[in-house]
């Protein structure tokens, strides 16, 4: 691992109010980064929990619209819940089906010009899932600005339309479009380039099927309008078993980043804390691609260069977990690099590390 320049946690649950009676705050986590009007602006997630109980059922919440409004309503489920499942994340019903005992929504949140303080949390303008294809809540926003405008990219859950990757846009940060969703279940993990490659705009995304003959790998895809992709290519896949800090699976952090040697990829990679681990400790490392080529990949992270030490990143609702969203270049030094990061899918921290430092820790990959 390499040094961390500077370290600082910016947000816990205790900071947050929960947005409905008989609700708490389990989380606020992975948020989105970008400059904008010299400030940095995060979109994070916060993920709440219903607190009420009925004998022989379990609460699971959703959004829904009663009139021009979205407020989020809380179902019950009998008692016919798998009882065997280990991932405390979900409930699973008998017939294999998933639901969540959660709900995430996105704030922005503003930070001063230095991007390493809290300045306002906007608790007046939360964004919910406001379409029946994020019914099951809006999770995990990564940003990428082009000219004036920010596209958003985000998972969004529903009944009809599974785990899936949706896009909004902003020029404001209090109005959003929503655009709908540009790459169906299963997948995740999807980054836009900051600009066109070749004539496209380009994606790297993390599709996950019923069907693995491979664990969960990097693809790229190419878009004319943001909206409809195609022109898939495999780009990344996790390290070698049973040794690799990064085995079980790869998906992509922050919008890719541009320097004088190519497009720097930070992503997350995951192996096993124990044998029995069904969720995994969640490390960061990089790659490195052509600039007219995000496909091909010229150097690789060996090892992490970051992994989960500080006591609020080994312990929370999910332990062991680093999982960086946002990146932003230092406005003094342009090798400082700011990454903005959910720990143990609880808090939100950032940590500054230098780009140089970054870029010669990966080792080059044979063509």
């Amino acid at each position: 691992m390499i040094k961390r320049l500077e370290n600082r946690l910016l947000l816990t649950p205790n900071d947050l109010t929960p947005s409905a009676r008989g609700f708490r705050v389990l989380g606020v986590f992975n948020p989105g980064a970008v400059c904008y009007k010299n400030k940095v602006i995060l979109l994070i997630r916060v993920a709440e929990k219903p607190e009420e109980k009925r004998k022989g059922t379990v609460p699971y919440p959703r959004f829904k619209k009663y009139k021009k409004q979205t407020r989020i309503t809380v179902d019950h489920l009998a008692s016919y819940i798998d009882p065997n499942i280990k991932d405390h994340r979900v409930y699973r019903l008998k017939n294999g089906l998933l639901r969540l005992p959660h709900i995430s929504y996105l704030k922005k949140v503003t930070l001063s010009p230095e991007g390493l303080t809290v300045e306002d949390i906007d608790n007046k303008h939360p964004i919910y899932g406001s379409e029946p294809w994020d019914e099951y809540g809006i999770e995990d926003p990564r940003i990428t600005q082009f000219g004036r405008s920010y596209f958003i990219t985000y998972v969004s859950i529903s009944h009809r339309m599974g785990v899936a990757t949706s896009l909004m846009k902003t020029s404001n940060f209090k109005t959003y479009t929503r655009l709908g969703i540009i790459f169906p279940q299963e997948n995740k993990d999807v980054v836009l380039f900051p600009e066109k490659i070749k004539g496209y705009y380009a994606a790297l995304h993390r599709p996950r099927g019923l069907f693995e003959f491979r664990e969960p790998a990097i693809q790229c895809a190419y878009s004319k309008d943001r909206i409809h992709w195609g022109g898939h290519q495999f780009v990344l896949e996790p390290g070698p078993p049973p040794n690799a800090w990064d085995y079980l699976r790869v998906g992509a952090g922050p919008p890719p980043i541009r320097t004088s040697k190519g497009w720097l990829c930070i992503y997350h990679g995951v192996r096993k804390k124990h044998k029995d681990d069904v969720i995994g400790a969640y490390s960061v490392g990089a790659f490195l691609t052509t600039l007219q080529n995000p496909c091909r990949i010229l150097a690789r992270s060996p090892k992490p260069f970051m992994s989960a030490t500080e006591p609020f990143e080994m312990q929370g609702y999910v332990s062991q977990v680093v999982f960086p969203t946002g990146t932003v270049i230092d406005k003094k030094d342009p090798d400082k690099i700011l990454i903005y990061y959910g720990c143990a899918d609880s808090y939100i921290a950032v940590v500054k590390y230098s780009l140089k430092d970054i870029l010669n820790s990966l080792k080059r990959v044979k063509s």
